[in-house]
């Protein structure tokens, strides 16, 4: 399970990985201007890839806004 406090969560994608699992990203802060983009990857068993709270990927002390995610032939 992938625990991201809900009200500071938002505009999450979803991805097959076209082995079974999915690659989920999300913005996340505390503060409307501290937003940044995390990722988790999680595999047909559901196990994770990284910590419960996923792996931070664009994190700056800008506003980091609508992730995107795509899946090209080695997977996510």
């Amino acid at each position: 399970m992938v625990t991201v406090p809900e009200s500071n969560a938002s505009d999450m994608e979803v991805a097959s990985d076209q082995r079974g699992g999915v690659a989920v990203v999300w913005v996340y802060g505390s503060l409307p201007d501290e937003r940044d983009i995390y990722v988790q990857q999680i595999d047909s068993d559901g196990a994770l890839a990284w910590a419960s709270d996923g792996l931070p990927i664009a994190i700056t002390e800008d506003r980091e806004d609508s992730p995107l995610i795509a899946v090209d032939n080695q997977g996510i």
